[in-house]
């Protein structure tokens, strides 16, 4: 009988070890649910259509809880376990994706308000809209942006290196 509470002791203490090692998972999991809910509202692409960028920018603000939740599993994760090295991988890719993330959520205040003050200026909510480019300006293709998006970011990475290799040096 004298055994029986020491073994329910051992398990109580390997059970925080075990809770502790599930939560890099967790994390990353919020963090995948999130991606998918996004993905979810922006396919099929329409880029130019202004119903599309409000559900997109509809699907990244709703959605933001969940990336806030992981984040913070992670941070615990980190406290509870400093040496666990996927959560030191998962807040590292957090922290160089911090940034470029910021600033596409600022990005989306411009880009809200455009989509909205066409569907707004729509007939009587046929769909057609009423809003016309001003004179001198031409449409931007969807892709070009977010491949000078990609541009910059590939940049700004090989200068990191650059610096990261100055440093050693």
């Amino acid at each position: 009988m004298a055994s029986a509470p020491s073994d329910r002791s051992r398990q109580g203490r390997a059970l925080p070890n075990d809770l502790t090692a599930l939560l890099p998972w967790c994390a990353s999991l919020l963090l995948v649910l999130y991606l998918v809910g996004v993905l979810n509202s922006a396919i099929p692409l329409q880029v130019s259509t202004p119903e599309w960028q409000l559900r997109l920018c509809e699907a990244l603000i709703n959605q933001s809880p969940l990336v806030l939740m992981g984040l913070s599993v992670a941070i615990v994760g980190r406290h509870l376990q400093p040496d666990n090295g996927a959560v030191d991988r998962l807040l590292r890719w957090t922290q160089r994706a911090a940034l470029p993330l910021t600033l596409g959520f600022a990005l989306l205040i411009p880009l809200q308000g455009m989509a909205a003050a066409k569907v707004q200026g729509t007939d009587g909510g046929s769909g057609s809209t009423t809003i016309a480019d001003p004179p001198g300006t031409s449409q931007v293709p969807g892709p070009l942006p977010l491949l000078g998006a990609g541009v910059s970011l590939g940049l700004s990475r090989r200068l990191r290196q650059r610096l990261r290799l100055a440093q050693t040096a």
